[in-house]
């Protein structure tokens, strides 16, 4: 008696591996589809001088346009048998995003924005002091390059520890002590479920790739364990059956 034999018929001549038969009946296709036409219309047209009665005809004309159109089209398809899509694995969990603590961005903004308002009337008013005209060029080219460029970027180191420490004020005033807990243990459970899920994916896994199915009979099994018919629903509870 084979290992791999089908429990219901006994035979193993309709018997196949279920990953072989996922991967030999799914075919992805990838690549682009061009499609080039051309347009051409003529017709006449027919003018006219004067209004009301008084209208007359006085000549006509013909217009011809053409053009050319041309358009691309990507493909990324997959496709699978419904056989394939009958003998579908079990999806892993979705793991949990990295803890974080949402601040209120906006208004960080308006205080940036608000904050930006002075900084700029005084450079303002600094350029104005400077009388470009009574120093030497040397003094000069200097004197553009440090207000030009030394000040804006001293300005926006500056704003940079600022808007940092404005951010971690608010980070603590929105998120006390007490909350941060709260949401650091629940992250935490949502971790250890996250684990505990994996790990039964990665057994039910196993079990899925070990496991047979037969043409003749339309069932799943793996050899010398449970039967199941050959529908996702089953197959799922049957992968999942030794997860414990």
């Amino acid at each position: 008696m084979s290992a791999i034999e089908c429990p219901l018929c006994h035979r193993t001549d309709q018997v196949q591996r279920a990953t072989a038969i996922v991967a030999g009946e799914t075919q992805d296709s990838q690549g682009s589809s061009s499609t080039t036409g051309r347009s051409h219309i003529e017709g006449k047209s027919d003018y006219y001088a004067g209004t009301g009665s008084n209208r007359e005809r006085v000549g006509d004309g013909r217009f011809s346009a053409s053009g050319v159109n041309f358009s691309t089209t990507s493909i990324n398809v997959t496709q699978q048998s419904r056989l394939a899509k009958k003998l579908v694995p079990p999806s892993p969990p979705i793991e949990p995003p990295t803890l974080t603590y949402p601040l209120d961005k906006a208004l960080i903004a308006v205080i940036g924005v608000l904050a930006a308002v002075p900084a700029l009337a005084f450079w303002w008013w600094l350029m104005g002091k400077i009388n470009f005209d009574a120093v030497s060029f040397g003094e000069n080219v200097w004197t553009f390059i440090s207000c030009f460029f030394g000040a804006p970027l001293l300005g926006m180191g500056l704003w940079a520890i600022v808007f940092y420490v404005l951010g971690e004020v608010f980070e603590h005033l929105k998120y006390p002590p007490e909350k941060r807990q709260q949401l650091v243990q629940a992250h935490q459970a949502e971790v250890a479920e996250y684990d505990y899920q994996k790990h039964r994916w990665e057994i039910a896994m196993n079990r899925w790739n070990a496991m047979f199915y037969c043409r003749r009979c339309d069932v799943v099994y793996v050899p010398g364990d449970t039967i199941a018919p050959a529908s996702p629903q089953d197959i799922i509870a049957l992968a999942y059956a030794g997860a414990g």
